[in-house]
């Protein structure tokens, strides 16, 4: 049993050829892979970070299907879970059955010190505070325990407020597709037999609107290459159902004309009474215009005669009728009001300086927190005329660096949410942060680029 035990632990992960179409791109294949290596050769606890909508539980999936059977895995939607909840759905997969209300901690210790569990949590940032540090402390009593987290970066940055011990854990970043991945990933879901979306469709055009739309999030481009499936499938059966209805109306006409009987017996004669010519003689002559006066040219009417008086030769310059006389102590016209003042510009150099000068006790809004510069760089321009800032600025930790997008500086927490609940439908899900968060997170970020490797 210790033998087939030590295999299965040696055993190097399967490789499948399928990989990279399942995840899309060959670097998210890189992510699975050094996942699979940390699996196998690290006890620290691991993190799968990225935006919602990346791909982060497909990740999860794909790790259960390639390594269940040669591992032991248990894969749990977190669902605001408090620790007990936890540790009960771990123990109904580590059993098999369908709940597990009496599973307990010391079980799950006592299993692990014995055997490997990879523990897969998916959306880990919902669980409740203190559950990851509980978790993460019971790894030195549970040798066997393997712990894989996905969670987004605001999710990990809220986290990381509540249960320190996320700074043990080895951060693995999963990145956004770039514009050409999106087209190729595009082009893969028109293969599909249940997607209703023809290659003609993927221009240049569609392709960059699409992109420009979804920031390279997997999950929102298959939402809404869907979205525009159904719509054009919809549209399709709109005009076959109108086109069945138009046969249907005229086929029922015909058969109405066709069922109408046909008069029967002899045809009647209808007499013609006789014209005389000489009757209409005279009436033509009425009729009859001389060619002489189609040929003069038209007359134009009398001009009616004129009931005004002849103005004299010398008379003033005219006055417009609609104009109004003015009086002498008129107050004169109020001036324009100036124009508004255009929004200031943040650049992301400036960004530092600029969020140290704002009170520690306003608020702003993290929009988003981003591994691609360029993907900040792209969602700056795309909204560059707001009435206040938007601005990034980079923070490091463990070797990553990510990107945190943020607008304007309110004076209060009331102000922000009234400001975000005006704003575009990508600033909906935006965190509300006072600014002597941000400041501080800047800080350690600029003291850990400091510290020496």
């Amino acid at each position: 049993m210790q033998d087939k035990n030590t295999a299965a632990k040696t055993k190097r992960p399967p490789q499948v050829q399928l990989s990279e179409r399942e995840l899309i791109t060959q670097e998210r294949t890189e992510k699975i892979e050094l996942l699979l290596h940390l699996l196998t050769h690290t006890a620290h606890p691991l993190v799968l970070c990225g935006p919602k909508n990346i791909g982060k539980t497909t990740c999860l999936l794909f790790i259960d299907k390639h390594l269940r059977g040669s591992r032991t895995l248990a894969r749990v939607n977190c669902e605001r879970l408090n620790f007990l909840d936890l540790i009960k759905r771990i123990g109904a997969a580590v059993t098999g059955a369908r709940s597990a209300p009496k599973y307990s901690v010391e079980q799950l210790t006592a299993y692990c010190q014995h055997n490997e569990l990879i523990l897969l949590l998916d959306d880990a940032g919902e669980l409740q505070a203190g559950v990851v540090n509980q978790l993460i402390n019971l790894l030195p009593q549970a040798p066997g325990l393997k712990l894989v987290m996905a969670m987004t970066h605001d999710q990990f940055q809220l986290k990381n407020l509540t249960d320190p011990a996320l700074d043990d854990c080895k951060i693995v970043e999963l990145p956004p597709l770039n514009q050409k991945q999106c087209g190729e990933y595009l082009q893969s879901l028109a293969l599909k037999p249940k997607i209703n979306l023809s290659l003609k469709t993927l221009n240049d055009a569609f392709v960059n609107d699409l992109y420009g739309e979804s920031h390279g999030l997997p999950g929102v481009i298959f939402y809404e290459v869907s979205k525009f499936a159904s719509t054009r499938k919809r549209k399709q059966l709109q005009g076959k159902l109108k086109l069945v209805g138009g046969i249907a109306v005229a086929a029922s006409l015909l058969f109405a004309l066709l069922q109408q009987p046909v008069p029967q017996g002899p045809a009647k004669t209808i007499p013609i009474a006789k014209i005389d010519t000489n009757a209409n003689e005279g009436a033509r002559r009425q009729i009859a215009i001389p060619l002489q006066q189609l040929n003069k040219p038209a007359e134009a009417p009398a001009a009616a005669p004129s009931l005004a008086t002849p103005a004299p030769p010398s008379a003033a310059p005219s006055v417009d009728a609609n104009a109004r006389a003015v009086p002498a102590n008129a107050a004169p016209p109020a001036a324009e009001p100036p124009h508004a003042a255009p929004p200031k510009i943040v650049t992301p150099a400036d960004a530092p300086s600029w969020i140290a000068e704002q009170p520690q006790n306003y608020y702003t809004l993290q929009v988003m927190v981003l591994g691609d510069k360029t993907a900040a760089q792209r969602f700056l321009r795309k909204y560059n005329n707001l009435p206040q800032p938007l601005t990034y600025f980079s923070v490091s930790k463990n070797l990553l660096t990510k990107f945190v997008v943020i607008y304007g500086s309110f004076s209060s927490l009331a102000d922000a949410r009234i400001q975000k609940s005006q704003m575009p439908n990508e600033f909906k899900n935006a965190l509300e942060r006072r600014f002597k968060f941000v400041q501080d997170e800047i800080r350690a970020s600029e003291a850990n680029a400091g510290e020496p490797n």
